[in-house]
């Protein structure tokens, strides 16, 4: 359990990279996911048993859950996994609102006619070796932030209120439905395996199913039956006989004592994996306590809470509207008195050491943080100034999003949704979503905040750096270096990004910088403040 506590708590034990804790967190219903805020105050300061916060109670426990289930369909699959987490949403749901990916275990039911060929379809199956829960102890201690974003909801969801109903949706994005206060820790087995019909014709899915059971539950030691002994009265043994994995995944434990095939698995080699465990355990998903936010709600504001609860019951019945309205606005967003995109002096970048510099205090050979294409945290510097004037006021896009706001001008590309799409920050609409980092619990990671507002702003300076990778955080929002240039399009189709055709463009410079040479000259910006290079290269693409 030492292992685990550094990683979790931040203590200084030893432990296995990757793990990431459930107890505390928020848990979002129609992802099957926690979030990555902490609706819980965990006492951190005060540790107790094996060194966790004094409101967190360790449970020895021993035990393994089996799935290998069929389903009909992805609402089938919902409804188990609501029955599974003891969620009961009373009434009809609406399965569109969910977007669960299918996890381990669980098999969609196929034709009948599938069954009946020699080689029968691979099927999904977890096994969780359960070693330890973990509880928070009540009562619950609800941290600020989440006190604080209860008293900022609007008093009403009213639904012909598009701003209202997006602030509550950006309250659930951030904080989920529920939060975690208990979870079992442990390892899992997963893979999938084929099915043969081999001596026996009555073999089915179902039979095949329960053999594969009874093998997990021999390794457990909770089956008498012996899988190394031949034995052809035992119809169960040539189901047993009919399983071939395809493939195996571990998690936890010991990597040295993982196997690549079920077949060669034995008891001694699961005891071994099983020990390992104790060492390094990760968090199980099969099994998690939930208590409602609404709950947690009406000890801050009970009027809220009772809000949040109707919320909840309307978007489990489709009858929320979460997504803004469809008229497009975009012929409304204002537009700068400039040709370029920019950042004013105040906007600020967080720097290698964790500390923020404001636009106006920054200098070529600066070391900040960035986020790359896969949202993951990165290391970069200032290598020019694609634009740089500190005085006059100038217009520009305020652009209010659930966890702050970030103000840059309506040229300028930022990176919007999932897929990090690269638009100019004139074309983003109340609902879009950008990237934001956010620091919980000493620990960064970056997530999506809903657009909530865009207005017309007046500020001081023109900033607009650049950095080797051509991305950096600005006010905490992944933005990219460049601005003006539009895609590449063929058919309706973008062959090429803005933010991609723009950084090719720049390549020239980023090598001369690479070669030593000074590409920072001031006499190489005319009276707008714009680097030459980049003067040339406007009129190259732009004409």
């Amino acid at each position: 359990m030492q292992r685990v506590l550094q990683d979790v708590f931040g203590l200084s034990y030893e432990q296995s990279a990757g793990f990431d804790y459930h107890v505390g967190k928020g848990y979002n219903i129609f992802k099957d996911a926690v979030t990555q805020f902490f609706p819980l105050e965990m006492q951190v300061d005060e540790k107790t048993q094996h060194g966790l916060p004094a409101n967190v109670h360790l449970k020895e426990c021993a035990s393994f859950e089996i799935k290998c289930e069929t389903i009909k369909d992805n609402n089938d699959y919902v409804s188990r996994r609501l029955k599974e987490l003891q969620i009961d949403v009373g009434g009809d749901i609406n399965f569109g609102a969910f977007n669960l990916q299918l996890r381990s275990g669980y098999n969609h039911d196929r034709t009948s006619t599938s069954y009946t060929k020699q080689m029968l379809d691979k099927s999904s199956f977890l096994v969780e070796h359960r070693i330890q829960k973990v509880d928070i102890r009540q009562p619950y201690i609800i941290s600020d932030e989440f006190t604080n974003d209860v008293n900022a909801l609007p008093d009403d969801y009213d639904l012909k209120d598009e701003s209202r109903v997006l602030k509550w949706k950006a309250f659930f994005d951030k904080w989920g439905m529920y939060v975690v206060t208990g979870a079992y820790i442990g390892g899992s087995l997963s893979g999938q395996v084929k099915v043969v019909k081999e001596k026996s014709a009555k073999t089915t899915p179902e039979d095949a199913q329960v053999a594969l059971a009874m093998k997990m539950s021999f390794l457990q030691r909770d089956s008498k039956m012996n899988f190394c002994k031949v034995d052809e009265k035992i119809t169960i043994k040539e189901n047993v006989s009919a399983i071939h994995s395809l493939s195996l995944k571990w998690d936890g434990g010991n990597r040295n004592t993982y196997k690549t095939s079920l077949e060669n698995i034995e008891r001694s080699d699961w005891n071994d994996w099983v020990y390992s465990l104790g060492f390094s355990p990760v968090p199980l998903w099969t099994s998690l306590d939930l208590y409602p936010l609404y709950q947690l709600a009406s000890k801050i504001n009970p009027e809220k809470a009772t809000k949040m609860q109707m919320a909840m019951n309307l978007a489990l019945r489709g009858k929320f509207a979460f997504e803004a309205s469809k008229d497009d606005n975009r012929a409304n967003t204002a537009s700068s008195n400039n040709s370029d995109g920019c950042f004013n002096e105040n906007a600020y970048v967080i720097l290698h050491n964790q500390k923020t510099r404001r636009m106006k205090d920054l200098s070529v050979g600066d070391k900040l943080l960035a986020v790359d294409s896969n949202g993951t945290m990165s290391e970069d510097e200032v290598i020019a100034w694609i634009h740089q004037v500190r005085d006059d006021q100038y217009t520009f896009l305020e652009i209010v999003h659930e966890l702050g706001k970030i103000t840059l001008t309506p040229e300028h590309i930022i990176f919007v949704g999932n897929s990090r799409k690269p638009q100019h920050a004139s074309t983003l609409r109340p609902g879009d979503k950008v990237s934001v980092l956010v620091n919980y619990y000493h620990h960064q990671t970056v997530t999506m905040a809903v657009v909530l507002s865009i207005i017309e702003v007046k500020g001081r300076g023109m900033y607009a750096p650049l950095t080797y990778s051509g991305r950096l955080l600005v006010d905490n929002v992944d933005v990219s270096c460049y601005c003006t240039i539009n895609p590449i399009q063929a058919v309706g189709r973008e062959l090429i990004s803005s933010h991609a055709l723009a950084h090719a463009g720049f390549f020239p410079l980023r090598l001369a910088f690479k070669f030593g040479l000074n590409i920072n000259n001031n006499q190489l910006n005319d009276e707008t403040g714009i680097h030459c290079y980049a003067r040339w290269l406007m009129k190259v693409i732009l004409g």
